[in-house]
């Protein structure tokens, strides 16, 4: 949303309390859309905490505090992206066995709640939060309640992008840096392999650009 107001002529700047943007992805891919910020005249304020909002004048101001010191940023519209919570405290759950955690509903590798009669998918489970996730995850309940063989969730390989520009994908889960606790990794029974290849090498990527 950020770019998109930029190339339409706002000046933008962006505050969030992660490290860095896309903290999920690689941190190779955050450098690249920095960069690509940066060239657009993007304000990027990565590891900042907005601690004050107000209004002064037909302006609203933002405190942000960030490596120990506090700025303002001004600005004639603010626009907050406040995530999603999941709300199940008014569906009984309890009554009918099922355990709820801090995330959400909680279930086992085949998508089964502590009721071994009741399966659960998509945002209410509290995992991968995208549509296609949330589809698998669906068939995979539907597969485990119907038929007697059992399958796993299994995310090693699950899609997914970022549509900034330049975007932003991935086919695995990020790998885990060390001092980076905000990447994932691969549980220590499923191991993975990972490498980086620079763009020009990859002819595909080179045709569909």
């Amino acid at each position: 949303m950020g770019q998109s107001f930029a190339r339409l002529g706002s000046r933008v700047t962006i505050a969030g309390r992660a490290p860095r943007l896309l903290p999920k992805e690689e941190p190779e891919a955050s450098a690249v859309l920095e960069r690509a910020f940066a060239r657009e005249g993007l304000d990027v304020r990565a590891g900042a905490t907005v601690t004050r909002l107000r209004r002064e004048g037909g302006e609203i101001v933002a405190t942000l505090h960030r490596d120990g010191a506090e700025c303002e940023v001004r600005g004639a519209a603010l626009l907050v992206a406040a995530g999603r919570r999941i709300d199940v405290a008014s569906l009984g759950l309890d009554a009918a066995g099922v355990a709820v955690g801090p995330d959400g509903v909680v279930v086992d590798e085949h998508a089964r709640t502590a009721n071994p009669a009741i399966f659960a998918c998509g945002d209410v489970i509290g995992q991968l939060r995208f549509t296609h996730a949330a589809g698998y995850q669906a068939a995979t309940a539907v597969r485990n309640a119907l038929l007697p063989f059992q399958t796993a969730l299994d995310y090693r390989a699950l899609p997914w992008a970022t549509f900034t520009s330049p975007r932003s994908a991935a086919s695995a889960r990020p790998r885990r840096r060390r001092g980076d606790s905000t990447t994932t990794s691969p549980s220590p029974a499923s191991p993975t392999a990972t490498t980086t290849a620079p763009w020009p090498r990859a002819r595909r990527a080179r045709t569909a650009s």
